[in-house]
């Protein structure tokens, strides 16, 4: 017999907006990454600064693959700012 494996995290999903764009927003007390779908970069026309790639570990999508960060990104949430 196999045995399951659980895996525990504190993960929180909420909607909030970036340029009045509602959007989905995965929130992991654990994790030391904020990651944007490349889709929502682009129909947001938000500006990558291209970086080395580097791979990570995601608890959702298993590896994921960094090749940019966006700066000076407002993201919303209820009537908090970032």
């Amino acid at each position: 017999m196999a045995k399951s494996r659980t895996i525990e995290t504190n993960l929180l999903k909420v909607i909030g907006s970036i340029k009045n764009k509602y959007i989905t927003i995965l929130i992991n007390s654990g994790s030391t990454h904020n990651l944007v779908d490349t889709n929502v970069v682009k129909e947001l026309n938000l500006f990558v600064y291209h970086v080395k790639s580097l791979t990570i570990s995601s608890i959702t999508d298993g590896h994921v693959e960094v090749v940019g960060q966006c700066h000076k990104v407002s993201l919303q949430i209820q009537d908090f700012k970032l």
